[in-house]
This record gives C-alpha cells, sequence and structure tokens, in this order.
C-alpha cells in the first residue's frame, strides 16, 4: 500500500516516477548505465500493475533513462544536411521572368542549337548564360508553353536511294 499511497501524491512528476519504476525494474533508483548485462527483476507489465501506470509509460521511462547515456552518432562533416540556396541568386519564375530572359528561352537560335537537349539541359544552360539566375524545369516548360512552342521540332528528311 505504501507504494500506491506515494504514486497518488507524486504522479506528474517525471523523475520521481522513473526512480521508483527503474528500483522496482532492477532494484536500483538509478542503475549503472554501462552495466549491458543488466537483467530486470519483474516485468515491465508487472510494474504497470503495481504503479497503476499504463504499460507504454513505464516503457517510456524505462527507454528515456537508458537513452541518455547513448552517443549520438556523429555527422560527417562533408555531407551537408540540406542542400542550401545559393547566396545572390534568385529562382527565375513566370512572374519575375524579365524580357530579355524569356526572349533567351524562346529565341529560334537557341530552339535549333538546343533541338537535342533536354529540358533539365536547357535549364542548365539557361543557368550557364544567367549566372544569378536559376530556373525549374516546370517554369521553363510553362514559358515556351505560353510561347506556342510544344514541343521541339526535329525533322529528318531520308535520302533518296539510287
Amino acid at each position: 500500500m505504501k507504494i500506491v499511497s506515494s504514486w497518488t501524491e507524486n504522479k506528474s512528476n517525471k523523475t520521481y516516477q522513473q526512480k521508483e519504476v527503474l528500483r522496482l525494474l532492477y532494484g536500483k533508483e538509478e542503475p549503472p548505465e554501462s552495466d549491458r548485462k543488466l537483467v530486470p527483476l519483474l516485468t515491465q507489465t508487472f510494474v504497470a500493475k503495481l504503479t497503476k501506470l499504463p504499460l507504454g509509460r513505464v516503457n517510456y521511462l524505462v527507454h528515456s533513462y537508458f537513452n541518455q547515456f547513448k552517443e549520438k552518432p556523429r555527422q560527417s562533416l562533408f555531407v551537408p544536411k540540406y542542400r542550401s540556396k545559393p547566396k545572390g541568386r534568385s529562382i527565375a519564375t513566370r512572374a519575375n521572368l524579365p524580357p530579355e530572359e524569356a526572349e533567351f528561352i524562346i529565341s529560334q537560335e537557341n530552339l535549333q542549337k538546343w533541338a537535342c537537349v533536354p529540358i533539365l539541359g536547357r535549364c542548365i544552360l539557361f543557368h550557364r548564360h544567367f549566372p544569378d539566375r536559376w530556373i525549374s524545369n516546370n517554369t521553363y516548360a510553362r514559358v515556351m508553353r505560353e510561347a506556342g512552342i510544344t514541343e521541339k521540332v526535329i525533322r529528318v528528311h531520308k535520302r533518296p536511294q539510287h
């Protein structure tokens, strides 16, 4: 009865609950974190019934105690977490595309030169001509569609056989 009465007084205190659960499981309030062969004296289900806590809460308290001693995996210094946006460069959208950039995309000269280049390659070539601007595949295709260019036209003529 002593355990149940103390639980009703300190139910919300996580550290108290954690110490009591660990004491019931392992016989110690703070079991050594380096002892990998630590065998519990009782099951977590039985401890949950004794303390009138849900089994998930008992499991959480045990894991939260042992997780504080785990080493976090070291992240490589050479692999970035995310791909950062280029500084000083802006992304070209249909709304902020100047007329000279749109003309560059739909000019007949470039369409002839880039006839065999896929849209992704054309976006890269656009960036090479305008180094401070990036354009996505969808924006590039939308600009071409609005200009009336639906597909790239490659005409292949058969040679007459003699």
